[in-house]
């Protein structure tokens, strides 16, 4: 093990799974390797930054998109919950969130559970104005997905998270910590924010 190189193992996974996925062995590939990124992450958890300079956010992003191989999209959304424990930023800036949001129906409930995991780490961490608005496309998917599933014994760890998600959402200002922030514009979006009600849930 003197000689493994994380860097390089890791550049070469996120090739593999960037990769077209047009027959049974591609997509069997790309889903071990998704599997090993999940796996070096366990092992060697600085390993998180080594795969956010790799592009391996946009990659695994990519992957879900393609609900044809429902398998390699689960397998891709829990690598990025993993890393959204560890650099929520990177999953906002670069994971395409709207739209896992938008077909997160065709998941199961603990697939599903792991976008709100996601998500719930990304608002914890909101701490700049640039932060805000790249979640605010989110915010009216987020308020009906709110409505939608209520608080039945189904949805309840969902229901909490979106809770907790929330009211961080509620509370990013006060993790602001760019000197420059335009509290003008801050205002702007919590004034839209709160046209969906979301204060109101907090």
């Amino acid at each position: 093990m003197s000689n493994f190189s994380i860097d390089s193992f890791s550049r070469a996974i996120i090739n593999i799974i960037n990769a077209p996925t047009y027959s049974d062995i591609s997509i069997e590939t790309a889903f071990h390797c998704v599997l090993c990124l999940i796996n070096i992450m366990d092992i060697f958890p600085t390993s998180v930054n080594i795969i956010i300079n790799c592009q391996g956010v946009s990659a695994l992003s990519q992957k879900i998109q393609n609900l044809e191989y429902i398998d390699l999209a689960e397998k891709a959304i829990k690598a990025l919950e993993k890393i959204s424990s560890e650099s929520a930023v990177s999953v906002l800036a670069n994971a395409n969130l709207d739209a896992i949001l938008n077909i997160m129906d065709f998941f199961d409930l603990s697939v599903q559970t792991s976008i709100f995991r996601m998500l719930s780490n990304i608002c914890f961490n909101l701490n700049r104005e640039d932060d805000l608005r790249k979640l605010m496309p989110m915010i009216p998917t987020l308020t009906n997905l709110f409505e939608i599933r209520g608080t039945s014994d189904k949805h309840s760890e969902i229901f909490e998270l979106m809770c907790a998600s929330f009211q961080s959402i509620c509370d990013s200002p006060l993790r602001f910590k760019d000197p420059y922030t335009n509290f003008a514009i801050v205002s702007k979006y919590y004034e839209e924010i709160n046209a969906f009600g979301i204060m109101d849930k907090c």
